[in-house]
């Protein structure tokens, strides 16, 4: 499972680094420059919102997901009780 988790985590990361970084080029690009005259640049951030920063959303589920499968399971110390012998003689002192 841990190699599971590895792979998803860079896998998780590549899809996040590189839709998100599209995603804020276009942005800047955008508010730098305007729409370019092809309609509100708020409509064209939002649609870029849609269609980068979805995946991106994608990319950082996968990343914490592979990261809790690669992290070893904690298992609590089992206290062992301190039990009573009743079958042995009591010496009595």
């Amino acid at each position: 499972m841990v190699f599971l988790g590895w792979l998803l985590m860079a896998v998780g990361a590549l899809i996040a680094l590189t839709t998100g970084a599209c995603t804020a080029w276009v942005l800047a690009g955008l508010f730098a420059n305007g729409s370019g005259g092809y309609g509100s640049a708020g409509g064209w951030a939002l649609l870029s919102l849609l269609f980068g920063g979805v995946p991106c959303l994608v990319g950082l589920g996968l990343f914490f997901g592979g990261r809790r499968l690669a992290r070893p399971l904690k298992i609590p110390a089992r206290a062992i009780p301190a039990t009573e012998h009743d079958d042995e003689p009591t010496t009595g002192a």
